[in-house]
């Protein structure tokens, strides 16, 4: 019973979330056309996207664990709009480790550590033990974006949500980051991933041209939502 309060709970406190989201982006007054939804998990956050914003053309959505992804793809699969691709998207063209844990969501291509305050209170939270926290791992194929878009095109909204690896995805965009209006990404507040930077994040940003545009903390949990904005397209 306990269980699914906290799950309800949850799940109420992330509809509030997605609604200040949405309403910041409005804020912006543009239309986005392009949009590419790295991390997609299951689509809500590109839900949230053709729900508020008529003038998306294609939406491009990248999601590696193959479960997960499955289920994406049969609830787009009736949208032209939408693109599911189920590959993982990191800093080079390699092979990798994913550590699929229990908290499926919480699944990351980093090393994490499972002695970490942040997976304690997980753990007790969803009944695990710690020492279990990763169910098991997966040897995945990661490419760039860069090598993703073949032909230079504008980029609406880039969301970035891949627990950990957010900087990684922006290295691999380093040719076509130019490009891009406006970057939703994840910042993490807590200590679950090994050598985890957002100063890291925040300098690569600043150093090529964004600047944020909000900050959205997410209630009782460690991690923020921030939408930034190309000095280039928003003066």
């Amino acid at each position: 019973m306990l269980k699914k309060i906290i799950f309800f709970f949850t799940s109420y406190l992330g509809k509030l979330h997605e609604k200040k989201i949405a309403e910041r982006l409005i804020s912006l007054d543009f239309k986005p056309k392009i949009i590419f939804d790295v991390g997609a998990h299951i689509g809500e956050t590109t839900l949230l996207f053709l729900k508020n914003f008529d003038s998306i053309k294609i939406c491009y959505c990248f999601e590696p664990q193959k479960n997960i992804f499955n289920i994406l793809k049969k609830k787009f699969k009736n949208n032209s709009k939408v693109f599911c691709i189920n590959e993982a998207i990191y800093d080079k063209i390699i092979k990798k480790d994913f550590n699929v844990l229990y908290h499926q969501r919480s699944s990351t291509l980093e090393d994490i550590d499972a002695n970490s305050l942040y997976y304690k209170i997980k753990s007790l939270i969803l009944f695990n033990k710690v020492k279990n926290i990763i169910y098991k791992k997966e040897k995945l194929n990661c490419i760039t974006l860069d090598s993703f878009i073949k032909k230079k095109k504008i980029i609406d909204i880039l969301k970035i949500d891949v627990e950990g690896s957010e900087l990684n995805v922006l290295k691999g965009c380093k040719k076509n980051i130019k490009n891009v209006k406006v970057i939703l990404i994840e910042i993490l507040h807590h200590d679950s991933i090994k050598n985890y930077s957002k100063i890291d994040i925040f300098r690569f940003l600043k150093n090529n041209g964004f600047r944020l545009h909000s900050s959205l903390k997410f209630p009782f949990y460690g991690f923020e939502d921030r939408i930034y904005i190309n000095n280039k397209f928003f003066f």
